[in-house]
C-alpha cells in the first residue's frame, strides 16, 4: 500500500498542473488538458511567456477553477491565486480579481508570464514533453 501512494506522489507532480490555492474542492487542470502542440513562447514589445490552448475539457475545469478562487477572493475581500506548476516546480501564481471576474475566467487560452524569452522556450518545452 506504502508503494502505491509513493507512486501515486511521484506521478502527481509529473507535467503541468494547474491548482487553486486555498481551495480543495476546485478541480485540477493537467498536462491532459493542454493541447500540447499549440504550446509556443512568445516575446512582444518587451513582454516574454508562454501561451497555450486548453482542450474543452481543459477549458471547462479553468473556468470552474477561476470561479473556486474567485469565490474564495470575494469571502476573504482580497484577490486569491492559483498556481501553475511544471514537474512540481510553481512557477506563476496569477491572481483572479473577484470584482472582474465572479464567474470565473472562461477562456480557451492561457498565458503564462515569464522573466526571459529563454525562461519562456524552455517552459513551453517542458509543456510540449508532458
Amino acid at each position: 500500500m506504502r508503494l502505491a501512494f509513493a507512486l501515486a506522489a511521484l506521478t502527481a507532480v509529473h507535467g503541468v498542473q494547474i491548482y487553486a490555492i486555498g481551495v480543495k474542492t476546485a478541480p485540477l487542470v493537467t498536462s491532459a488538458d493542454i493541447i500540447r502542440s499549440s504550446v509556443r513562447s512568445y516575446s512582444v514589445y518587451g513582454h516574454t511567456g508562454v501561451a497555450f490552448r486548453f482542450t474543452r475539457a481543459g477549458r471547462t475545469k479553468f473556468r470552474l477553477l477561476t470561479l473556486a478562487v474567485a469565490q474564495r477572493g470575494a469571502r476573504l475581500h482580497r484577490f486569491a491565486h492559483f498556481a501553475i506548476a511544471i514537474d512540481g516546480h510553481v512557477y506563476a501564481t496569477p491572481y483572479v480579481d473577484y470584482t472582474t471576474n465572479p464567474k470565473g475566467i472562461d477562456s480557451p487560452t492561457a498565458e503564462l508570464e515569464t522573466t526571459s524569452l529563454a525562461m519562456a522556450q524552455k517552459l513551453a518545452a517542458l509543456m510540449r514533453a508532458h
